[in-house]
């Protein structure tokens, strides 16, 4: 891991880029940061990726690697793919060995008050330090902001540019296609209004006959092009170089080569210290001592450099921005949502959001159709006033009609501010610090609303949460949406690690189409917390009551990954098409053991299986309604949000068709146990999951009684779920006459879509012998009896992978990684299930053996293929499990293969093997529901 660079570089644009090529080509250690998720800001993040005239690329060797393959030329332009000149970028950075640091905010520096050593930034992983000897500033300083909307369905015109004076615009021509789809960019001071602008220029746009048919698409990038950064202060510090360009890719060689003398001279007279040292903010003029700082080394496995997290007395050293009644942190689907109500009814309300306009993966992410969610109330409410008064339901009309929400209730906005820190003590959450044009600010506020998604803000707080499975942390898939539809999944994704964050936006460039791909990530799965309830598969599966129920939930079982939970484990998912409607208690949105803060977004309290049934968007606006309406009480009444106004709250949420009828609190649900039961026992799987949901005193004796009268094999195996030994012999025995015939243990079905057979691998109706093995070893592992090792032995000789990874390529399932792998996969997860309470030595050839057979192995992706990590996620996981199964067998082959596991390029894989190792993924507790 590299401790300290050469030259540090601010600043993603041309000067920034071609700075950091530079030094680079002279062999200096160079990190690029960045507030942005892409480089070449002023030729991509206005979508204008053209040279005008005659004007050709920089003469210096690399540039003719970033502008090649123009689309179209001519006298007037040159026009590049603008996804191509991001993804040559980023190539060539890799290709030059320079460090990247995007999506942070550059808020102070780190020195010895003669010289800096460090450079000081705010992103979602807190307020952090990069270490370097040198620092340049080449950020772009502009007064203005370019905004950029994209229209299709164009009749074709010259290239060039067209004069729109009476609008205050220029239409240009980028590329043609067989869509003849052009951009339009026009400039404004102010993010905050952008989107109500573009609405007012597509009446004049239309005016014009290139134009009378064209249709307004947004096109993803919340229509900024450059951040209004400010530069370093004028501080003391000799080893700071500013570096000014013009937008052009002829790129002031003189200024160049000034950077590069600058770097040549003071190498060597700077030493980098560690600790030692004051910390300086722009735009503060406080300077923090050594003393007061803390330091929080990164646990990022697969980290390349150092970045240190630092703590601090935030209120003591940071200018206090204004107190609220609630602060919502995060503007998408549920910070929005929240804004709004709150607004609405109570008096001061603020919501910060890092990108420029609200509507998240509703606006950014380009998911703006629902799938599946409870499309009533004010879900419906913004789509039907999307539909009358903006004409559609596109992004940028969704992003106008929630800007248009929050404006009308009087709601503050700070866009483009990073949430990197929270104001916490004695167990409560009392505000936020965010970071706003490179300058660090304190929010204080009654009620806290973390809308962040992942959980950022209530994780700063000290809230208590788990990431992916709480078994070994494995997640769901993470998308990527281009502009005009869905790509693809792009591959799992731990979200609150730097390195697999940066790995996620490279490979979202990489993979994307011809235009470009959406300013957001759109991950399935975030943070789960703690809270004073969590919702599992029982309340999915029996439709389970709350009386506290503020939101309903209503999707298909469709997690994009491996479901965790012993549930699934026995085969026992529902059906991908089977749509459930789930209450959502307020308690699951209160994490527990802190006060002051409610969670609006999908970080909500569940377990992993249950979350997949949470996160649609619909639902999202739907709960952060409802969210916002519980902050204002809770704050206007000045009371603890655990004593919010619930009941009447539910008032309101029936009115606006949130919630029904049936779902306010003094409803009472009766649960035929003895129906369920009888069903169950006679076959009925849908009945044998709700059966397996119940509690166990209430089942227990009933079954107890009915296998006493006749050993049936699925009585024994719902006594075994709930952990009786009494059927364990019958269990055994059946498992060894199935394991007699290797073909019971096979699974001959590899389509992973068709009735009956939810992607290739889960049993409802037919109980056929492979499920029917899979449940008895599930079950064999909760009772951890040794007398069942043998058989599970037996089992574990003659499994095989079933094939090589799935290939599908139907329309629907195109780029469905978590459907690319093995056939036998739900065997081989039940197996490593067992061993973990099973494991013993005498397993360990049998284990050592499964290695070794084909497709189990070969998979590990590493840091220099990682372009394919996507396609091996599912495969590399399975390989995972083989080799935890041998090493909990003290096989030293299953040692040695979990070593070569911590290189792979997914950190959820090489930290699941580095625990494996180190004894600590013992600690983790499997999920029954």
């Amino acid at each position: 891991m590299k401790q300290c660079f050469d030259v540090a570089v601010l600043g993603g644009g041309v000067a920034g880029v071609f700075s950091a090529l530079t030094l680079a080509n002279k062999g200096k250690s160079v990190v690029l940061i960045t507030d942005k998720a892409f480089f070449l800001d002023e030729f991509t993040a206005s979508i204008r990726p053209w040279l005008n005239g005659k004007q050709t690329p920089s003469p210096f060797s690399f540039s003719g690697k970033i502008f090649k393959n123009p689309t179209m030329q001519g006298d007037d332009l040159t026009v590049y793919k603008n996804a191509d000149l991001k993804r040559h970028t980023f190539a060539l950075l890799e290709e030059c060995n320079i460090s990247l640091v995007i999506d942070h905010q550059v808020c102070g520096l780190a020195g010895d008050g003669e010289n800096a050593c460090g450079v000081v930034l705010a992103s979602k992983f807190g307020i952090e330090i990069v270490y370097a000897n040198n620092i340049i500033d080449a950020r772009v300083n502009q007064e203005s902001t370019w905004y950029t909307m994209q229209l299709t369905r164009v009749l074709p015109f010259k290239s060039g540019n067209i004069e729109i004076s009476d609008a205050q615009l220029k239409a240009y021509a980028v590329w043609g296609g067989e869509d003849n789809t052009s951009f339009v960019t026009f400039c404004a001071h102010s993010h905050k209004d952008a989107a109500f602008v573009a609405e007012k220029l597509l009446d004049s746009i239309k005016s014009i006959d290139a134009f009378s048919q064209a249709n307004a698409y947004y096109s993803g990038y919340g229509l900024t092009a450059a951040n209004q950064n400010s530069f370093l202060p004028n501080c003391k510090y000799a080893n700071v170089h500013k570096i000014e360009c013009e937008i052009s890719m002829d790129v002031c060689a003189r200024q160049l080569e000034d950077a590069e003398k600058f770097v040549e001279q003071s190498l060597g007279t700077v030493r980098w210290k560690s600790g030692g040292f004051d910390m300086e903010f722009i735009d503060v003029g406080k300077k923090i001592p050594a003393c007061e700082l803390s330091f929080l080394p990164s646990d990022d496995i697969n980290a390349e450099f150092r970045m240190d997290r630092i703590e601090f007395d935030y209120e003591k050293y940071l200018p206090l921005y204004g107190s609220y009644d609630v602060a919502v942190v995060g503007g998408g689907s549920g910070g929005a949502a929240a804004a709004s109500a709150a607004g609405r009814n109570c008096d001061s309300v603020v919501m910060i959001d890092r990108l420029p306009s609200a509507g998240g993966t509703q606006s950014y992410g380009l998911v703006y159709s629902y799938y599946h969610g409870y499309q009533s109330g004010y879900a419906a409410l913004t789509s039907y006033h999307a539909i009358s008064k903006l004409g559609g339901l596109s992004p940028l009309k969704r992003m106008i009609q929630f800007s248009i929400d929050i404006h009308q209730n009087n709601v503050d906005v700070i866009s483009k501010a990073w949430a990197c820190g929270a104001v916490a003590y004695d167990g409560r959450a009392q505000g936020v610090v965010f970071c706003h044009n490179s300058k660090l600010s304190v929010i204080r506020a009654k009620v806290m609303v973390d809308a962040t998604g992942d959980g950022d803000y209530a994780a700063f707080a000290g809230a208590e949460y788990v990431l992916g499975s709480d078994y070994d942390g494995m997640l769901q898939d993470s998308s990527q949406w281009e502009i005009g539809g869905y790509t693809k999944d792009i591959d799992v994704v731990n979200q609150t690690i730097y390195s697999d964050y940066l790995r996620a936006v490279k490979l979202a460039h990489y993979k994307e189409g011809a235009y470009d791909y959406s300013v957001m990530l759109t991950p399935r799965e975030g943070r789960r917390f703690n809270c004073d309830y969590n919702l599992s598969m029982r309340d999915v599966i029996l439709g389970a009551h709350h009386d506290d129920c503020i939101a309903l939930a209503q999707t298909d079982c469709d997690p994009h990954g491996v479901m965790s939970s012993q549930l699934s484990m026995m085969g026992l998912t529902p059906y991908h098409d089977e749509v459930f409607r789930i209450e959502v208690p307020y308690r699951s949105c209160i994490p527990k053991g802190i006060e002051g803060i409610l969670l609006a977004g999908k970080a909500v309290g569940a377990t992993q299986d249950a979350s997949a049934y949470l996160r649609m968007g619909a639902d999202i606006q739907n709960r952060g309604y409802a969210i916002g309406l519980l902050a204002a009480d809770a704050a206007a009444r000045n009371v603890s949000v655990r004593q919010a106004d619930v009941c009447g709250t539910q008032k309101v949420l029936l009115n606006m068709q949130i919630i029904n009828k049936e779902n306010l609190s003094g409803i009472k649900r009766n649960i035929d146990t003895d129906d369920i039961i009888k069903k169950a026992l006679s076959g009925d799987m849908k009945s044998f999951a709700k059966l397996l949901c119940l509690d166990r005193e209430d089942v227990i004796d009933q079954l107890e009684h009915i296998y006493s009268k006749d050993q049936d094999i699925l009585t024994a195996v719902a006594l075994g779920w709930f952990q009786s030994a009494s059927p364990l012999p019958l269990l055994v025995q059946r498992l060894w006459q199935l394991a007699d015939n290797p073909k019971n243990l096979s699974y001959s079905d590899d389509h992973p879509w068709k009735e009956q057979n939810n992607k290739g691998g889960i049993m409802y109706n037919d109980y056929e012998p492979y499920w029917e093995a899979n449940q008895i070893i599930t079950v064999l592992g909760i009772l951890g009896d040794k007398s069942a090792l043998p058989a599970v032995r037996k089992v574990i000789e003659h499994t095989t992978s079933g094939g090589r990874p799935r290939e599908d390529n139907t329309s629907v399932f195109k780029g469905r990684i978590d459907l690319k792998k093995i056939p036998h996969s739900d065997r081989i997860r039940v197996l490593d299930f067992a061993v973990r309470s099973l494991a013993d030595e005498g397993l360990c050839m049998a284990i050592e053996s499964l290695m070794d057979k084909n497709h189990l192995h070969g998979y590990i992706t590493f840091k220099d293929n990682y372009l394919d990590s996507g396609l091996n996620s599912q495969p590399v996981y399975t390989e995972l499990m083989v080799a935890r199964m041998a090493a909990r067998c003290k096989s030293k082959k299953g040692r040695e293969k979990l070593q070569m596991l911590t290189k792979d390029v997914h950190y959820i894989i090489a930290k699941n093997a580095a625990d494996e190792l180190s004894g600590s993924a013992y600690k983790r507790n499997n999920t029954r529901f």
